[in-house]
């Protein structure tokens, strides 16, 4: 089923599931349903900007992912794609968000001309986002 469902499709299955089986999913993920329910949703709306050449740079996210605390205090901005990838370090499995990070952390250098608080970037980004 997974295979032949879109990302999007998925989200809204998730969202009118019950409490009792979103949390069961939420715990694989080791996070509360409240929570992933936001992030999927998220990573959904922001699979279809890239996959339709949306633009991120400088772009207010419509779907907003929740935050922890944590990550509030650090005056994170959660309708920025910062917020989005600080989500996606919590629910990727370790050696795949290793590859992220290293990637990720490459294309930045290469564009060093990039004003990163445009995509709302703080300024202790590698330390929050480093696996």
């Amino acid at each position: 089923m997974i295979e032949v469902a879109s990302f999007g499709t998925l989200s809204k299955m998730y969202k009118n599931m019950k409490n009792e089986d979103k949390s069961k999913i939420a715990k694989v993920f080791h996070t509360d349903y409240h929570y992933f329910e936001s992030w999927i949703e998220n990573f959904a709306y922001i699979r279809n900007i890239c996959a339709h050449y949306g633009r991120l740079y400088g772009a207010k996210l419509t779907k907003s992912p929740k935050l922890y605390k944590e990550y509030l205090k650090n005056n994170i901005s959660n309708n920025t794609i910062f917020a989005t990838l600080v989500n996606l370090k919590i629910v990727s499995e370790e050696e795949n968000y290793k590859k992220f990070y290293h990637d990720l952390t490459e294309l930045i250098a290469r564009y060093e001309n990039i004003e990163l608080r445009h995509v709302g970037f703080i300024e202790n980004w590698k330390e929050l986002l480093k696996p």
